[in-house]
């Protein structure tokens, strides 16, 4: 009998995890791998498509988890042989330690005066990287088998350059989980963009209570741009949450109050 796995899944390894299966893509993708221990994991390498096995040959787990992955429509078999698996399919170990996701801050600049700041933003305290440092640091997080990013700032959308760091993380088939922003640039053309690039994120933004908001971010109108992307994020079928400094003047807001600002 012919076993193979089927398209998302791969054979994939990090260091002291060598052994897993993990999607590449689609609804899996972001779910922890399938780590294994070594002797069922390579019984199922055995599992490649062209040769002929009998997995009452294999170990134990390995015909039990053989037959898990039958049953969830994660393996296929056939009698006669199946097509090869993709290159991108075949066992590959990543020369780092497994790490879901990472949190990445793109810029230190910022164009909000927010009396809590916790890096100076407004004073670019700390500067950005060039972008040519950003991509090597989009390869280093692919080679290391990372296929989700967070992304903040300060205010990640001032970067000039934002879409080609969006352009290189989708080549790299890493997804951006989080965008995390102040609102005061994002509009329909920074969707567009994203979903240009097959980038659907959930959003965080920046938002302390109706009449406190400006008051806290040092920008008038701050308030009033904020609502407008908790709206356009809605009619975008976006995940949106809010990040807010309570302090004693917004402690008592209540749950009514912020749900006018936060359909």
């Amino acid at each position: 009998m012919y076993y193979r796995l089927k398209a998302p899944w791969a054979f994939r390894g990090w260091k002291k995890l060598p052994y897993a299966i993990r999607a590449q893509f689609g609804k899996d993708k972001h779910e922890r791998p399938h780590f294994l221990t070594k002797e069922p994991f390579m019984d199922l390498l055995y599992c490649n498509s062209v040769e002929n096995v009998n997995p009452e040959e294999f170990c134990e787990q390995g015909r039990q988890i053989v037959q898990e992955l039958l049953t969830h429509d994660i393996m296929e078999q056939s009698e006669t042989p199946l097509p090869p698996l993709e290159s991108w399919q075949r066992y590959h170990v990543f020369p780092a330690h497994y790490i879901e996701s990472a949190h990445w801050s793109i810029t230190g600049k910022c164009n909000f005066n927010c009396r809590h700041c916790l890096v100076s933003a407004p004073n670019a305290h700390h500067p950005q990287l060039p972008l040519e440092d950003c991509l090597h640091i989009v390869d280093e997080i692919a080679r290391s088998g990372i296929t989700r990013v967070d992304i903040t700032g300060s205010e990640p959308l001032l970067r000039k350059d934002f879409e080609e760091i969006v352009k290189a993380l989708s080549d790299c088939g890493i997804d951006i989980g989080v965008l995390f922003t102040n609102a005061s640039l994002l509009d329909a053309s920074v969707l567009d963009l994203l979903e240009t690039y097959h980038q659907h994120p959930s959003f965080q933004l920046s938002y302390d209570g109706l009449g406190h908001h400006d008051w806290l971010r040092g920008v008038p109108g701050a308030e009033r741009q904020a609502d407008t992307a908790f709206r356009l994020l809605q009619e975008r079928e976006y995940t949106v949450s809010a990040a807010m400094c309570i302090h004693k003047e917004n402690r008592d807001i209540s749950r009514n109050t912020l749900g006018t600002a936060c359909p």
